[in-house]
């Protein structure tokens, strides 16, 4: 039984109106009534966004309105609501459930303080027992919300720890990171009940863990699709007590284990498996062979098969508790060495088999994490339609909920999950390591038996910022966090999975390499190493820098991409729409600095033209000025323009890696989705409305694709790439349609090259190649058929200093001319 707890109020108190009234303590009680302002409220929520419906804030996200939110950094909150008890039977216990809460907050029940907790990321439980100063009807329920930026003063953060200057409070605050400000999110370090919060019967004898995980496979050689396979289920059961529960002894004491079973049962089309054990202790291990066991691959590479799976608890017979969940029987490696080359690699190997990664970085669905979760399944469709088979849940975010790993289960898409720190040197005191380790022992349980989640790894970019970020090079094996807490913790919960404790990773061996400079290629500085950060100078997409990056897997690269002016019109006052740049001319429609609502769209902290990220608008209208060499008269033609840089840089940065299957082996791109309404390297933005680069993505990511191979020895070669897992048969042509009217018969246009060629299962075959002289700004037209249809790409071998309209007229003429908001 799950009771809603519904109609809240929220009281909301600035600190020093607070401290006037006496500032309580934490843990007692701090609710005085005539303070601050009383609202309804939504939960879940944020309070910004309560203060919005109440009239008493405007839209955060509106113009330079951001800014604002600063000022009520020092806000308590105060969420008020009232519930009956609900009657249960005599094993059964009332448990208050808490999903989120953001962040530091005391609770109390009919003004009695009974819980505290610090950290968004978990959730907690409280059993309302005999020893709750509980009444049966109309319980007072108050959660009092500290303020993340005051409750952060009471940590002296120490000379070795260190990260953005707005981010300081964030180090030892369990928030996500990215809250505090971010180059791709803005600053709202706000406050609330961002997930659920519930009355749940528990009862007692019960299963509390089940931990279902595969052992070993053994692909079947005729189909790999199918094989043998053993498991083994994990399972923690409570006979009574308080063994997970605090119920009372003299009436439910603890059990021995006679007379009780456990029996696991899974099914999955024609395949069903079914162990049953006697109880010898409230936990043990069950193993489970499985004859003709459905595989769970991620896309291109097989099918997500997953089983229909129940763990039953049973005594003489009858059944007194039954778990279900839904998982897939899967191996999972990372098959890694520290540095590229011919004899290196990073790559992951499912089953035994290596598997070409392409997808997304995951960043905030929003920077209120109460919108998450409604705006989660368009963005989860969308990754899908781009074709992609891994995801990054990047280190600055919250952890997703089990709908986002539900879908990826379903859908074939493997997840990297970074540990939430980022961009940081985070303390290493006992105090932080006790703080991460029960985080990572809360969220490592809570999503361990979903087969989608292919790799935990420890944080984002902390390696580099021990190596030097803050002038000093100091060895990240020193970073305790990452080197002994999280592998202490899943060592311990959970060993099937690969652990990377950074990314990128600088073990011994590269830190040894990176002390000579020779060896230094990277703009992060980091020697030519396995995996990487492709960032560079963001420049001309097929400079240098991008040309030569050695890495195998790519985890993170970017280009910038305006929005249309629909979107912009969504968050940009009309008088700054066009000219973006307060000094423009018609001659020079870019001098000076960005208008204030597009300087601080880009995104920054506040209104200093030195401040953090303040270049990325300037940056955005190079890469306008590297490809086109026609200058924009309005706004229209600009976004259009900076879309079509994106686009181009995205279909080279995938295609680069793609047509070198197997020296490379993954890209994860940055980044599918804006969080808040910003102008960025998401391809999709905040409104969901996509740029040019979403559709270029689906086309380049589809498992058959042809593309060209970057030059070599004067020529460049027609790839053919097949992420399938069957051979197939193209059958192919190159046309040159530059400069051809829109209205060009295709069918009529003479082929640079034609032929038949087929491409082996899960590789990338050269084609043919074609002389590099005279051929810079030539727009081809690339059209193939295979089994699954006809397609079309497009390549240009310099796409650099082009003429905008001949341009536009060749993607109309091939029908990739697919814009929204203009």
């Amino acid at each position: 039984m799950r009771i809603e707890l519904k109609d809240w109020t929220l009281t909301v108190i600035p600190h020093k109106e607070y401290c006037a009234s006496g500032y309580p303590e934490r843990g007692e009680f701090g609710l005085v009534s005539g303070l601050g302002v009383t609202i309804p409220a939504v939960v879940p929520g944020n309070f910004e966004l309560d203060m919005v419906r109440a009239g008493l804030l405007e839209d955060p996200y509106w113009g330079s309105n951001i800014t604002k939110l600063r000022e009520l950094e020092d806000r308590h909150l105060f969420y008020r609501t009232s519930f009956d008890l609900p009657a249960v039977a005599e094993n059964e216990l009332p448990v208050l459930k808490l999903e989120g809460i953001d962040t530091v907050f005391d609770l109390y029940i009919n003004g009695e303080w009974v819980y505290g907790g610090d950290n968004m990321f978990m959730s907690y439980e409280i059993p309302l027992n005999s020893d709750m100063p509980l009444k049966p009807e109309g319980n007072e329920l108050i959660v009092h919300i500290h303020p993340t930026m005051i409750e952060a003063q009471r940590n002296v953060i120490p000379p070795s720890a260190g990260m953005f200057p707005f981010g300081y409070a964030s180090l030892y605050t369990r928030k996500a990171p990215s809250s505090f400000g971010w180059d791709i999110l803005c600053r709202a370090v706000s406050g609330g009940i961002w997930r659920p919060v519930y009355i749940e019967t528990v009862k007692t004898p019960a299963i509390r863990e089940a931990f279902l995980y595969t052992r070993a496979v053994n692909p079947d050689p005729t189909d790999h699709t199918r094989g043998y396979a053993e498991l083994n289920l994990y399972y923690s059961v409570d006979l009574g007590g308080d063994t997970y529960y605090p119920f009372d002894c003299d009436k439910h004491p603890n059990e021995l284990p006679y007379d009780y079973t456990v029996t696991v049962k899974g099914t999955c089309n024609d395949c069903t498996f079914e162990v049953t054990s006697d109880l010898w202790h409230t936990c043990g291990n069950i193993f489970i062979p499985v004859h003709g066991a459905y595989l769970w691959y991620p896309k291109n590479a097989g099918l997500p098969y997953l089983y229909d799976v129940t763990v039953t608890l049973c005594r003489r017979g009858v059944v007194v508790d039954e778990r279900a969940m839904k998982t897939g029987i899967r191996t999972v490696e990372l098959d890694r060495t520290t540095f590229a080359g011919d004899d290196g690699q990073f790559r992951f190997i499912i089953n035994g088999k290596p598997v070409f990664a392409m997808g997304s970085n995951w960043v905030p669905l929003d920077a209120f994490h109460s919108r998450d979760a409604e705006r989660l399944p368009k963005a989860l469709e969308m990754l899908d339609e781009a074709g992609c088979n891994i995801v990054r849940c990047w280190g600055g975010n919250v952890y997703e909920d089990h709908a986002f790993f539900d879908f990826c289960d379903a859908h074939g898409i493997m997840v990297w999950q970074d540990f939430a720190m980022g961009c940081a040197i985070y303390p290493v005191d006992e105090k932080m390591q006790d703080a991460l380790r029960c985080e990572v022992d809360h969220i490592v349980k809570k999503l361990r038996n979903h087969p989608s989640l292919c790799l935990w790894a420890g944080d984002n970019e902390c390696d580099f910022a021990w190596w030097g970020w803050h002038g000093i090079r100091r060895d990240p094996a020193e970073n305790i966090l990452t080197r002994k807490i999280i592998p202490d913790v899943l060592r311990l919960q959970d060993f099937t999975r690969p652990y990377l404790p950074s990314s990128p990773y600088l073990d011994e061996d590269a830190i040894e390499a990176m002390k000579d400079p020779a060896k230094v290629v990277s703009c992060q500085g980091t020697a030519d190493i396995s995996e990487d950060h492709l960032w560079g100078p963001r420049d001309y997409f097929k400079g240098p820098y991008y040309r030569t990056a050695g890495c195998h897997f790519a985890s993170e690269t970017g280009y910038h991409g305006c929005p249309a002016p629909e979107t912009l019109k969504t968050y940009i006052p009309e008088e700054e729409l066009w000219p973006i740049f307060d000094k423009a001319t018609d001659s020079d429609p870019f001098a000076g600095d960005p208008k204030p609502s597009w300087f601080l769209h880009q995104t920054t902290m506040e209104l200093k033209y030195t401040g953090g990220f303040h270049y990325r608008i300037r940056l955005m209208t190079s890469q306008v000025q590297h490809m086109f060499t026609d200058v924009p008269a309005d706004l229209a033609t600009y976004a259009k323009m900076s879309q079509i840089s994106q686009a181009e840089a995205f279909k080279y940065f995938i295609e680069r890696f793609r047509t070198a299957k197997w020296r490379r082996t993954g890209i994860i791109w940055w980044n599918l989705l804006d969080g808040w309404p910003q102008i960025s390297d998401a391809v999709v933005n905040y409104d969901f409305t996509p740029k040019l680069a979403y559709s270029f993505i689906k086309r380049v990511q589809k498992p058959l694709h042809m593309a060209f191979a970057d030059p070599a020895d004067g020529e460049f070669t027609l790839m053919g790439i097949n992420d399938t897992q069957k051979d197939e048969v193209f059958t192919y042509t190159v046309k040159d349609i530059t400069g051809l009217p829109v209205d060009t018969d295709l069918t009529a246009v003479p082929a640079l090259l034609a032929g038949e060629v087929t491409v082996p299962a899960d590789s990338a075959t050269p084609v043919v190649s074609l002389p590099t002289s005279g051929m810079d700004d030539r727009f081809l037209l690339i059209e193939w058929r295979d089994s699954q249809g006809d397609h079309r790409s497009h390549f240009i071998l310099e796409p650099k200093h082009l003429d905008y309209t001949t341009y536009t007229q060749a993607l109309e003429l091939c029908g990739f001319d697919d814009w929204h908001g203009f």
